[in-house]
Parts: C-alpha cells; structure tokens; sequence
C-alpha cells in the first residue's frame, strides 16, 4: 500500500488491519499517528483518521 488511499480503503475493508497499517506507515515514511485523537497516519499535506463511526477518511492538514 503505496497511498494513502490504499491504506484508507483497505481500513476500512478489514477488522484486523493495524499490523499491516503499522507496516505501510513504516515503508512510506508516514508519520505514524495511531492512538492519537481518531489519526492513524499523515503526509506532508493529508491526514488519515477516523471519524466518530470509526470510518478512515483523508483530510487536508
């Protein structure tokens, strides 16, 4: 997962999803941000997070 859209979607496709997040975050030099405040990771211009019904969404910074 190479975006962060793959990432969101493939969040949102799986239950079971953190190693394989944790990993991607990793390879991409995302900045990690899971366990603060719904994020799971970010860019240089975009944030992934939850929303309050644990749906991933991309949002501008």
């Amino acid at each position: 997962m190479n975006t962060l859209e793959k990432l969101r979607d493939f969040i949102n496709s799986h239950e079971d999803w953190e190693l394989e997040a944790n990993k991607a975050i990793e390879e991409n030099g995302w900045n990690d941000e899971i366990g603060e405040d719904y994020g799971i990771c970010s860019d240089q211009t975009h944030r992934l997070a939850f929303d309050g019904n644990m749906v991933a969404h991309i949002v501008a910074k």
